[in-house]
């Protein structure tokens, strides 16, 4: 998707992996859809390989809520199979803020890394 805009993202990761043969084999399964969340560029962001995860590990439906719940936050999403989950923001001191408290409210030892994506690919 080419995104006209320039985003701030935090990304973090809990410490531990989601199996990726497992989480898609799992979403064969029973395939549902994950839950819709914004849309930019005309796509409307979506990972269908949440709601395995989110029923295997409660941690991760848990920090995209929180994300979600930020005033700051555009949308929050799993990455890819899991188990990193990161949120978007228009800025960079927005995001720095949301480090910020994620590290006070989840933890100082978590993964937490800041990324930019600027008029180009999400």
């Amino acid at each position: 998707m080419q995104l006209r805009e320039s985003y701030q993202g935090l990304l973090v990761h809990p410490g531990f992996g989601v199996p990726t043969p497992w989480a898609y084999k799992t979403y064969a399964q029973n395939p549902q859809p994950g839950a819709p969340g914004r849309t930019f560029a005309g796509v409307t962001l979506r990972n269908d390989l949440e709601p395995p995860a989110f029923g295997k590990y409660p941690w991760l439906p848990t920090v995209k809520a929180w994300f979600r719940e930020q005033p700051e936050v555009l949308d929050a999403l799993m990455s890819g199979s899991g188990s990193s989950v990161f949120a978007l923001t228009d800025s960079a001191g927005a995001t720095h803020g949301l480090r910020a408290r994620f590290l006070a409210e989840f933890g100082p030892t978590l993964f937490s890394t800041l990324f930019s994506v600027v008029n180009g690919d999400l």
